[in-house]
């Protein structure tokens, strides 16, 4: 071997050991950081004596990465779900409100059970059941559009 190719040689070993101390000096600044993924350098030798860094590799972790994304589906379900939910709520309301379709269903059940319990005309207690009805459904409608907007 000459000297000029012992000096190459040394020179090319040097140039993949400065390569990957930088690599390691990513991949500790990024060790914090969401998401960085640890890095590999692959160092190959060449017919010629001298190495070569040919390649960078992201090591990950299968398991971790599975989990991770398991988390994330389940906690986008449970958003979904939630919306959707917000979304009937808003359009049920609460029985106290006192103009939401719970309180007005409310109130029909309870004109029908007086209706049962004390006999008025009938003309005048299918008025007041039709009126509480349409009253209800109107709500119904409004909140439903309302929702979808």
């Amino acid at each position: 071997m000459t000297l000029q190719a012992a000096f190459r040689t040394a020179r090319s070993a040097l140039a993949a050991n400065a390569f990957q101390t930088a690599t390691v000096s990513r991949n500790i600044s990024g060790a914090d950081a969401n998401g960085y993924a640890r890095k590999i350098v692959l160092v190959e030798p060449s017919l010629s004596g001298t190495t070569k860094a040919t390649r960078i590799m992201r090591a990950t972790d299968q398991s971790l990465q599975s989990a991770a994304l398991d988390a994330s589906s389940v906690a986008s379900g449970d958003e979904a779900v939630s919306k959707a939910l917000d979304a009937l709520q808003s359009i049920v309301g609460q029985a106290s409100d006192g103009v939401s379709p719970s309180a007005m269903l409310s109130a029909f059940r309870t004109a029908l059970l007086h209706a049962a319990a004390r006999p008025l005309p009938e003309l005048l207690a299918a008025l007041e059941l039709d009126r509480l009805l349409a009253d209800l459904q109107a709500e119904l409608r409004a909140r439903g559009r309302a929702t979808r907007r």
